[in-house]
Formats: structure tokens, C-alpha cells, sequence
């Protein structure tokens, strides 16, 4: 088991040192962009070949079977009807993935077909040498994802054709993301420093561990080699976003401005910050993802005088699309879909919504990704749209839109989203300490004028007396205890104060017919 870990580590540090080595300018990420646009669809053919029909034991090749569909169908059905048209034609003969599906939770069952599936079993099996991610997704358990170095400078070709389309290349950067051992913060370094970037500062929400000292020094010791200078992480809790507002004030009487990636709460904290303080971010760019960028909070960030665009990313197919520069106030977080790696349509039971937000299904395009999606659904909604647009990435061709992206099946706040089982096993085992049934409470997703959140617990009257700070504590402890993710979670909703436990009013009983999850925004 040690001499497999150090194999793996080997690879690791070979594989990061020669991915600086090949830097991507802004010239060479159009050019990619633009040959990843025009064979888009034999590279799906490609992935379908090598990644599905080459290998008995896949679930979509099984999947793809049952409907009739081999090898030589889907290619003479893509070349005739397109890419999109195909997936939706498979789509409505019951080839898609639900989400429990993905996630390894249920079977994939259709008429005449059952596949007992795990996490594992949507892997790239050509893929090594990489980093591990994890998710807790929608009412499953923790997720594996590995990102490997051909995937993170795909994605490098995307995030910087995001910073040229915000006139944001040339400006200084920080992050307020949480170092490791979450993932979103490596994530973010290890694509930049592919186009030679890499922020000034770190401010993460946690204090890494000391097991990860050795490896951040490592990270350092690389990029150091090619010129890149990488920050040391300075924890920065939720109540600390006034260090975050300096920063960014400073930056900009010095240098006219910088850029800060950040969870869209955060930068919400940080104008928050900037506010109170007297500070004026003019000339500041906040890239703002983890959670959803509401009208709300655009309009909140941007009284600061910062701007404020949308990035919409996901651990399993890593980044899905980028603001584009002409969203209107209308749909501030209206995104470019990176079409070059993914294809998105709606599920087939969303497509008449009323405010056509429907559900997602993702299929992946890209011989390096870590997942192999066809038509899955990963647990979010959103509205395309096909849109002429003259910012750098309609000019490119990138014509399909997302906006209104939300989740009805996860609940996220400080940029951490949970999954509502997880949340439910945790609860309902802390509440049975108490004396109550399981299912004694009521969850309440409270957003203030500014779109921060708070979770409230409401208690049932049958649990009994509590302290609420007590059940707080054990709640996070529980979270902490079942889930990577909900470690995570515990840690940063601890610092921010997130969780607050209440008694709920005498109606709300085990047996009352309420809904589990009530959300209230503040008018």
C-alpha cells in the first residue's frame, strides 16, 4: 500500500512539473477553443468509442445497447441529426443517467435492464496521475472524481479567454477560496498557473493541515522553477472578508484594480466589508462561483464598485460555463456553456417550465475527463439559450447560454453545498438523541437583503428540551463525522454561524404533512 502511495505521488509531482513546463498564452486558448468547437462531435464519437463501447463493463455501453443504439448507430445518428439532437433523441428512449444513478444509489433500471452501478462505475478508465476530488451530491454519499493534467489545461484554455473577456488578464489576483483539503482552491491554482498566472494572495476559509504541508511546499518549490511565485494560505474566516476588502482597496489605489475569485457569499461578505469600512473597489473584478449569483447579490456586490460575473462550475465535469459580458440585469448570471467540453440540454420533464429553468443532463466531451457523463443529471436546473452575442466568447462560437442555475436537491451556503440525505442522517440521528422521531424538524434556507444564508433547524415540540448551541455543535460534529464533504461543510458553517436551532411552533409534530426543506428570502 506505501510503494503504491509513493508510485502515485511520483507520478503526481512528474505529471505537475511538466504541465508548467507548456504554458498557454491567450492566443494559443483561442486557437484550442476554436479546434475543440469544430470536432466537438467526432471527439464525442471518439470518447464514445474508447471510453463506453470499448469497455464490456460500462454501464452506458449497456445502456446504449439496450436502446439498439452500438457503436455504428450513434455515429451514423450524430453525423445525420448532430450532437444535440442525438442526445435528445436518446434521451427520450431512456438512455440518461438520474441522478441517484450517477451517484451510485439506485440501480440503473429500465424495462427489461437492471445495472447495479457504484460511484466508480462512471470513472474514465484511461485516466491516472492526477488529483483526487470529492462531492457529496444530491441524497448520495461522497463522489471520487480525478482530474488529470490534460483536463486542467482544456480548462486553463476556457478560464483564460474568461479573464481576457472581463479586460481582467493584466490585473493582480487573490483568492478567498478554502485551501485543501478541500479541492476548490487547487482546483482554481493548478488552471492558472497553466496560462502563467497565479494569485497574489490566499485567503482560505480553512487552515490546511499539517499533512498537506509537504505537498503545498512541493506546489510552491514547481512553480517557483518557472517563475511563478505561489502564496502562502493565510486563513481568512467569514468574519475577516474587511482583510479581503483591504486587499482589494489597495490594489486598486496602486494598481488600478485586481481580481478576486471568491464563493458568491464571500464576495457578498467582502462588498459587505468594503461598505462599512468606506472602502471603494472601482476597478475591482469579482469572478463569483460555488453558489448561485442572484440579482440580489449582483446588485449588492456592485454598489461596492466592483463588478461581478458568474462562473458555474461542477466537481465532476469541473468547469461548465463563464459570465458572459453582455449579461443584462435581466439574467446577471447569464454564462457562456463551454461547448468545446460539454453538451447540455434539458431533461425531458423540464421542458415546458413556466420560467424555463428545467434540469440538466450533462455529457462529456473530452478523452481527459475524469467522469464519463452521457446524459446524466447532476442535480441542477438552469435556462439555455441559444444567443448571438458579440463578447469574446459568442465571437468564438460558443452561441449556447445558461442562466437561473439553481438546485432543488442540495442546499449550499459559504460556497459548500450538502446534499439533503447527508443533512437528514445527521439531524435525524442528533434529534433521536433527543427524545425525538427522526424526522422531528424542519429545515428553513433563510436569505437575508444581501443573499447570505442561514440554515434553521425547527424542532419539533415532541423533542423536548435543548440547548441550541449543544444541538448545533452535535449536528456539525455529525456532518463532520459521515462525509469528506461534510467535514468541509461543518468547518466553514461553524466560522460563519450558519446552522441555528430553533423550537418549532406547536403544529409541527412527526406526523404533520409539512415540507422538509421551506426556503424564505428576505424582500
Amino acid at each position: 500500500m506505501q510503494l503504491e502511495r509513493a508510485r502515485r505521488l511520483a507520478r503526481l509531482a512528474g505529471g505537475y512539473l511538466s504541465y508548467l513546463r507548456t504554458p498557454l498564452d491567450e492566443a494559443s486558448a483561442r486557437d484550442r477553443l476554436r479546434e475543440r468547437l469544430a470536432e466537438r462531435e467526432e471527439r464525442f464519437l471518439g470518447c464514445a468509442r474508447e471510453l463506453i463501447y470499448a469497455w464490456p463493463e460500462s454501464p452506458l455501453r449497456a445502456l446504449l445497447l439496450w436502446a439498439g443504439c452500438g457503436q455504428g448507430e450513434l455515429e451514423r445518428a450524430v453525423r445525420r441529426d448532430r450532437l444535440e439532437r442525438t442526445l435528445a433523441a436518446l434521451r427520450d428512449a431512456g438512455v440518461y443517467l438520474t441522478l441517484d444513478e450517477v451517484k451510485g444509489r439506485r440501480p440503473i433500471r429500465r424495462p427489461g435492464l437492471e445495472l447495479h452501478v457504484t460511484q466508480a462505475s462512471f470513472d474514465n478508465p484511461l485516466l491516472g496521475g492526477g488529483l483526487v476530488g470529492k462531492t457529496s451530491g444530491s441524497r448520495g454519499s461522497t463522489s471520487r472524481v480525478l482530474y488529470g493534467w490534460d483536463f486542467f489545461a482544456e480548462e486553463a484554455a476556457n478560464e483564460a479567454l474568461l479573464y481576457a473577456a472581463h479586460d481582467a488578464s493584466e490585473l493582480p489576483g487573490a483568492f478567498w477560496l478554502p485551501g485543501p483539503p478541500s479541492i476548490s482552491g487547487m482546483h482554481n491554482l493548478l488552471v492558472e498557473l497553466k496560462f502563467r498566472r497565479a494569485p497574489e494572495r490566499w485567503f482560505s476559509h480553512l487552515a490546511p493541515p499539517a499533512t498537506e504541508a509537504a505537498g503545498l511546499a512541493f506546489l510552491r518549490l514547481g512553480a517557483r522553477a518557472q517563475g511563478l511565485r505561489v502564496p502562502r494560505i493565510e486563513p481568512t474566516g467569514s468574519a475577516d472578508a474587511t482583510r479581503v476588502a483591504r486587499w482589494l482597496a489597495r490594489a486598486r489605489d496602486q494598481r488600478g484594480g485586481a481580481v478576486l475569485k471568491a464563493f458568491a457569499t464571500s464576495a457578498v461578505r467582502v462588498a459587505a466589508a468594503a461598505r462599512e469600512s468606506g472602502l471603494d473597489l472601482g476597478g475591482c473584478v469579482v469572478l463569483a462561483g460555488g453558489e448561485a449569483l442572484s440579482p440580489r447579490r449582483t446588485a449588492f456586490v456592485r454598489a461596492s464598485g466592483a463588478r461581478v460575473h458568474a462562473r458555474y462550475v461542477t466537481t465532476e465535469t469541473g468547469l461548465v460555463a463563464g459570465s458572459c459580458r453582455h449579461a443584462g440585469d435581466d439574467a446577471p448570471d447569464r454564462m457562456h456553456v463551454y461547448a468545446d467540453r460539454l453538451a447540455v440540454i434539458p431533461s425531458a420533464d423540464g421542458t415546458h417550465a413556466a420560467d424555463g429553468v428545467a434540469p440538466l443532463l450533462f455529457t462529456t466531451l473530452s478523452p481527459a475527463s475524469g467522469k464519463v457523463l452521457l446524459n446524466a443529471d447532476l442535480g441542477d436546473a438552469g435556462r439555455l439559450e441559444r444567443r448571438t452575442c458579440g463578447c469574446p466568447f459568442g465571437e468564438l462560437g460558443l452561441e449556447l447560454t445558461v442562466s437561473g442555475v439553481r438546485s432543488d436537491d442540495k442546499l449550499t451556503f459559504e460556497g459548500v453545498t450538502i446534499a439533503h440525505a447527508i443533512l437528514d442522517d445527521a439531524i435525524g440521528a442528533v434529534v433521536e438523541e433527543l427524545g425525538g422521531a427522526p424526522d422531528a424538524y424542519q429545515l428553513v434556507d433563510q436569505r437575508d437583503e444581501r443573499g447570505l444564508g442561514r440554515l434553521v433547524v425547527k424542532l419539533s415540540p415532541s423533542v423536548g428540551a435543548f440547548r441550541a448551541d449543544h444541538v448545533a455543535e452535535r449536528i456539525l460534529a455529525e456532518l463532520a463525522r459521515r462525509d469528506p464533504a461534510g467535514a468541509i461543510a461543518a468547518r466553514l458553517w461553524r466560522d460563519a454561524d450558519v446552522l441555528q436551532i430553533v423550537a418549532a411552533d406547536p403544529e409541527l409534530a412527526p406526523s404533520a404533512k409539512l415540507p422538509r426543506v421551506v426556503r424564505q428570502v428576505a424582500r
